[in-house]
């Protein structure tokens, strides 16, 4: 079993809500990548990045990677 790194957890967090305020797909996409690789790696949870937004930063978030 993996440990999952909180700090990597909140900071993925922080680089959605920049992705939000930029208002960037393309920077999304990969952000949403990326968190893809660290999840299936063990090293984060996506539930608990998930849970850390708020219902319109997930919506937002969603509609950003189309």
């Amino acid at each position: 079993m993996m440990n999952h790194d909180p700090i990597l957890e909140q900071e993925a967090v922080e680089f959605i809500r920049i992705a939000i305020s930029k208002d960037d797909p393309k920077f999304a996409r990969s952000l949403a990548n990326t968190i893809k690789n660290i999840c299936s790696s063990g090293q984060a949870n996506r539930s608990e990045i998930w849970a850390q937004l708020t219902d319109w930063e997930r919506e937002r978030f969603r509609e950003l990677l189309g």
